[in-house]
């Protein structure tokens, strides 16, 4: 490696380790949210079927499709009113992060109190 080269690669390094601790927070922050959006919404609105459901998307490949199906399946609430009943926004179903750690949380809720139902 050239002088040059030496010297244009170390001014990068600052702003990629910037970024990564930027990134690591941003999605830090997504996951706690949709995780706790997910278990505020077990504990109080979902139904023994909805949280059986939604157990079944655990480690599995699924789309936002997969989980509309199982938290509105007769389709009756448009994205809004989902959103709301889910205690989300609408933006939030565009974030796979948000989505997934949403069902993490509904569903390590449903795994501490299913033996007890």
């Amino acid at each position: 490696m050239t002088d040059t080269n030496m010297n244009s690669a170390a001014p990068i390094q600052s702003p990629i380790a910037r970024l990564r601790a930027s990134k690591q927070k941003f999605e830090e922050g997504n996951a706690d949210y949709g995780k706790a959006a997910g278990r505020k919404w077990a504990e109080t609105k979902a139904e023994y079927e909805e949280l059986a459901n939604l157990e079944r998307l655990v480690g599995t490949e699924y789309g936002f499709r997969a989980f509309r199906d199982v938290v509105d399946s007769n389709g009756d609430l448009d994205g809004d009113e989902l959103a709301k009943w889910l205690g989300l926004t609408e933006e939030d179903f565009t974030n796979d992060l948000v989505v997934i750690s949403f069902v993490q949380g509904a569903s390590e809720f449903f795994n501490e109190i299913e033996a007890a139902l």
